[in-house]
C-alpha cells in the first residue's frame, strides 16, 4: 500500500513537472503568436489595404482602357519596362485626378443623393443594439431613392442627348479621372472620420486601440453621423445601390 502510494505520489509529481514545463513553454509561444497576429492584422494588413487598393483600381482601369482588358498584356508591359515600380507609379499620370469634370459629376451626384435621403419619406427602421446599448435608427427609403434616381438619370440622359452636344457616356470616357478622384477623396475622408471619432463621436460606441494606423483602417466609431446623415448608409446608397446601376447605364450610351 505504501509502495503504491509512493508511486502515485511520484507519478503526480512527475506529471506536475511535465505540465509546468509544457505550460512554461506554451506561454511564450502563445505570446509570440499573439504578437505576430497583432502585427499582421494591426500593421501589415492595414498598410497593405490602404496602400495597394487605390493603386490597384488605377492599374485595373489602365488594363481595361489601354490593354483591352488583357491582364497578360498589362503584366508584360510592366515586366518589360526598365523599372516596373516606376512604371506602375507613373500610371497615375494617365488620369486627371480631381479634375473639374470629376469633381462636378461626383459633387452633383453625391449632393443629389444626400438631398433625397433627407426629403424622401419612409418608415422607421431600427438596427441591432450595439455593444454599448445604442440602437441606430434609420429611415427605410432606399428603394424609393433608387427609383427616383433612375428616373432622374434617364430624364437627364434624354435631355443631354436631344438638346445638348453632350452624352452620359462622358462618364465612361473620363472614368479614370473619377476613380482617381474617388480614391483621393476616400483617403482624406477617412482621416476626417478618424479625428471625428476621436474627438466628436456620435455615440458611446467609439474609441481607439492605441494604434493610429489600425484606427484609421478600422474606424474609431461604430455608427458615425454628420449633420444627421448616417455615414454608413450614405456610402451604401451612393457607392453601391445607385452608382453601380448608373455607371452601367452610362455604358449603354456608347
Amino acid at each position: 500500500m505504501v509502495t503504491t502510494r509512493s508511486k502515485a505520489r511520484r507519478s503526480d509529481e512527475n506529471g506536475s513537472q511535465r505540465s509546468q514545463a509544457v505550460n512554461n513553454g506554451a506561454a511564450p509561444k502563445s505570446a509570440a503568436v499573439a504578437v505576430q497576429s497583432s502585427v499582421v492584422f494591426r500593421v501589415i494588413l492595414p498598410l497593405f489595404l490602404v496602400g495597394v487598393c487605390p493603386n490597384f483600381m488605377i492599374w485595373l482601369w489602365h488594363t481595361i482602357h489601354f490593354h483591352n482588358g488583357s491582364l497578360q498584356e498589362f503584366a508584360m508591359s510592366v515586366l518589360n519596362s526598365p523599372n516596373p515600380l516606376a512604371y506602375l507609379a507613373n500610371l497615375w499620370s494617365s488620369v486627371d485626378c480631381c479634375s473639374p469634370f470629376a469633381i462636378t459629376v461626383l459633387g452633383t451626384y453625391i449632393g443629389f443623393q444626400l438631398l433625397l435621403m433627407k426629403i424622401v419619406p419612409g418608415p422607421r427602421a431600427e438596427g441591432p443594439i450595439t455593444p454599448k446599448g445604442n440602437k441606430p435608427v434609420y429611415v427605410d427609403n432606399g428603394f424609393s431613392i433608387y427609383c427616383i434616381t433612375m428616373v432622374s438619370f434617364l430624364a437627364l440622359s434624354y435631355y443631354l442627348k436631344m438638346y445638348t452636344p453632350y452624352s452620359p457616356s462622358m462618364v465612361y470616357d473620363r472614368f479614370g479621372d473619377i476613380l482617381a478622384t474617388l480614391n483621393i477623396f476616400s483617403l482624406l475622408f477617412c482621416v476626417m472620420l478618424y479625428f471625428k471619432g476621436m474627438f466628436f463621436p456620435s455615440s458611446t460606441d467609439s474609441g481607439t486601440s492605441g494604434n493610429p494606423l489600425f484606427d484609421y483602417y478600422w474606424g474609431t466609431e461604430l455608427y458615425p453621423r454628420i449633420f444627421g446623415w448616417d455615414i454608413k448608409v450614405c456610402i451604401d446608397y451612393i457607392t453601391t445601390n445607385q452608382s453601380i446601376t448608373n455607371f452601367s447605364v452610362c455604358i449603354c450610351y456608347l
